[in-house]
């Protein structure tokens, strides 16, 4: 005899599954959500799946991604951005990655500190600049005017497209009022998968639209190349846009 059991999900409908009885009491109702199949995961499970497999892509391939990085040359945009920030300022490095640009907003004389959402990344960039980087997701971000300029170079590309509003009006007032942000994603207008990392694209427009809508003063847009060896095909979207 098989008796049914009514699941209750506060993103599905209410769903009967028919037990052995010997099954009974043995597995919890989230249990059949993850063995059954059909059943939708909600939008945020979602979002906390595609987050965490980034994470531990950057935290498998730490020292490989910092090797291949840490040599760009992103001198073009690192100075195009401080042309707006006065000497001396306090920069937060949001995704720093190999630490390769907190190392030259140091060396050109700036108050340097770090985030990445990667514990293994966090710990190679501590090591090669010597400043403690903190390991923090975007949407974890919390504080009020302590940033003259916020730096996220292919960092954003990774935040859930429904989510940047809210990371953005995080950097919005993580920055002090004149302050400026600097972002970069990759061109195109998709939200995909690659070697298990999510990537939310960007043109111009949709760019700018972003900006604009979570109250930054877009002050410009360019197109660039990839810099990395062999990739120059590949085409990114940079924004500087400041606090009102």
């Amino acid at each position: 005899m098989t008796h049914p059991l009514v699941i209750s999900h506060p993103y599905k409908r209410i769903m009967a599954i028919k037990l052995m009885p010997e099954m009974r009491g043995s597995i919890t109702p989230l249990g059949y959500f993850a063995i059954r199949s059909g059943v939708r995961l909600s939008s945020e499970r979602k979002k906390s799946a595609m987050n965490n497999k980034t994470i531990e892509f950057y935290d498998s391939n730490a020292a490989d991604f910092a090797a291949r990085t840490e040599n760009a040359d992103m001198s073009e945009c690192r100075e195009r951005f401080l042309s707006y920030l006065a000497p001396g300022g306090r920069i937060l490095d949001a995704g720093c990655g190999s630490g390769r640009d907190m190392i030259a907003f140091r060396d050109a004389g700036f108050d340097v500190s770090g985030i990445d959402a990667s514990a293994e990344i966090c710990r190679i960039a501590s090591e090669k600049t010597g400043i403690s980087v903190r390991q923090v997701r975007f949407e974890e971000l919390q504080g009020e005017a302590e940033y003259d300029g916020i730096w996220a170079s292919a960092s954003l590309l990774h935040v859930a497209r429904e989510d940047l509003p809210d990371v953005l009006g995080r950097l919005h007032r993580l920055l002090k009022a004149g302050g400026f942000l600097y972002a970069s994603f990759k061109y195109g207008t998709e939200d995909r998968v690659k070697d298990g990392r999510y990537f939310c694209d960007f043109t111009e427009e949709s760019c700018r639209r972003l900006l604009e809508q979570a109250d930054f003063a877009v002050r410009e847009i360019f197109v660039s190349g990839d810099v990395r060896e062999g990739r120059g095909d590949e085409m990114w979207v940079n924004a500087i846009a400041s606090r009102g």
